[in-house]
């Protein structure tokens, strides 16, 4: 059968991908170790259609590239977090987290803070996806236009239904709760203030703005 030129490229790009991988693969045990990984996710990141090459038993469950994913990404939350309190001292950032005792290292003290920040940043994301969904449901169901749900007492409506949905007691309570004070009110305050093109400065002269500081 004769091939056209498309065929005749698209079986090079092949053998050099399959090259690839097997150089990749070398002699080791592929996928035992979490560069290998890490590599063969970038190679794919790089051109898809390496995915495409690989044997079966070289293809990673999806649950292993989900650990991997969030544990670099735990990593890097680590490295920022780092960073952010660089200038903290140990016992500002003792205080900070609300630990008294003076034998619990600064390693232990950032991991702490980027475990809770990675925490929040997930609660943040999963409210996002989440808080659209009842938004659409009340406005069906209550009959009434979209824009009323800025009011407060709407918007305190969807929140105790998001809060429902997502979190548990102790969920919540790992992430630092839903007080005027916590973390993850704060920074859905941010997101809103964002979206309606209000500083926070003129946000902390109102009356919720002052009760969050």
């Amino acid at each position: 059968m004769a091939y056209s030129k498309e065929h005749k490229n698209a079986d090079t790009s092949s053998s050099m991908m399959l090259h690839k991988i097997e150089e990749f693969k070398g002699g080791s045990c592929f996928m035992e170790k979490n560069d290998d990984l890490a590599r063969l996710l970038a190679m794919i990141a790089e051109d898809p259609s390496a995915f495409l090459c690989l044997a079966p038993n070289d293809i990673p469950e999806l649950l292993e590239v989900s650990i991997f994913a969030e544990e670099s990404l735990r990593q890097v939350a680590y490295k920022i977090a780092s960073e952010l309190v660089k200038t903290f001292n140990d016992k500002s950032l003792r205080e900070f987290l609300g630990y008294k005792s003076s034998a619990m290292k600064r390693n232990k003290l950032e991991d702490i803070l980027s475990e809770f920040l990675f925490d929040v940043s997930h609660a943040m994301f999963a409210w996002e996806e989440t808080e659209e969904d009842v938004i659409h449901d009340i406005a069906l169901s209550s009959d009434f236009p979209r824009r009323l749900m800025t009011s407060l007492k709407s918007r305190k409506k969807v929140e105790s239904k998001v809060r429902d949905i997502l979190f548990d007691s102790k969920e919540l309570q790992k992430i630092g709760g839903f007080d005027c004070y916590s973390l993850l009110p704060h920074a859905l305050s941010v997101r809103r203030l964002r979206q309606r093109g209000i500083s926070w400065k003129e946000f902390a002269s109102t009356k919720e703005g002052r009760k969050m500081f």
